[in-house]
């Protein structure tokens, strides 16, 4: 699976907001960045044949440290552990720690029966969608455009950039997917492991960073209190944030929304009031 991962990745923008774009294709693809660095050392190993499925001419021979369930399991803790270090948010380290691991599940439905459970002699899973082409591109296909359809209905554009550049990296990784599946079979292994590794890599990261800093949650015009109305503090140091929203009922009417967060200190939710002002 390729694009279905990203797919996976924008989706997870809704769940974890705070978490950068680019982390989250980082999470979901982890494995798939350091696949090429271990084939280049000698230490996995791919062949390229044709016709082994209907969509990916590759053989893979082993990759026990990459692709292993037991081991994805650890580098899925390994990465969770230090977006916590950085971030210190206990949702976003979560969220990007079982994204890690969800690249094994997914490659499951596509794989033939290679991957392992864990290094050494472990029985090899997979369910072949790889084996019909309609099959991958209907269930690929659909999950990048739910990610796509998620990730623009939780942010929003500040300007055209923001807007231009996230369509250019979703029409760059669209192109990338068409040519990979629909065009010949790689020339060796060694164009494999540096295509994975080298500059798609850096121009999929320059897109990401170029329209990252020109969106925002599409729910960031709200998260201010409105001019004159100051953050308070409740018992125990919670914090009362309060996001105020406007519904036109008619050319002189309104009805003001102003929905009350009652938020802890260290911002785990305890409870929230909803009232209206006219």
């Amino acid at each position: 699976m390729f694009i279905g991962h990203f797919g996976l990745g924008l989706g997870l923008k809704r769940v974890a907001p705070a978490v950068s774009l680019g982390t989250l294709f980082l999470a979901v693809q982890f494995v798939d960045l350091l696949w090429p660095t271990l084939l280049l050392l000698g230490i996995e190993h791919v062949e390229i044949s044709p016709g082994i499925t209907n969509v990916v001419p590759l053989h893979f021979v082993d990759y026990p440290i990459s692709h292993s369930l037991l081991t994805m399991l650890g580098w899925g803790v390994l990465f969770s552990a230090v977006c916590w270090v950085v971030s210190k948010s206990r949702t976003g380290a979560i969220v990007c720690g079982l994204a890690v691991v969800s690249h094994w599940l997914l490659d499951l439905l596509m794989h033939r029966p290679d991957l392992p459970l864990y290094p050494g002699e472990s029985p090899l899973f997979g369910l072949g969608l790889w084996n019909s082409l309609p099959a991958t591109l209907a269930i690929e296909t659909t999950m990048f455009a739910a990610g796509v359809w998620i990730y623009t209905r939780t942010t929003r554009s500040l300007d055209r950039t923001g807007s231009i550049g996230f369509w250019s990296l979703i029409a760059f990784l669209a192109v990338v997917y068409l040519s990979s599946i629909l065009g010949p079979p790689p020339p060796s292994v060694d164009a494999v492991a540096w295509d994975g590794s080298g500059a798609m890599a850096a121009h999929r990261l320059g897109l990401l960073g170029r329209q990252a800093s020109h969106r925002e949650l599409a729910s960031a015009h709200l998260s201010q209190p409105p001019h004159g109305l100051p953050v308070a503090c409740g018992p125990g140091g919670a914090q009362l944030r309060i996001k105020v929203g406007v519904r036109q009922l008619g050319p002189a009417h309104a009805i003001r929304q102003a929905e009350i967060n009652l938020l802890p200190f260290h911002s785990e939710f305890i409870g929230r009031r909803r009232i209206w002002i006219e």
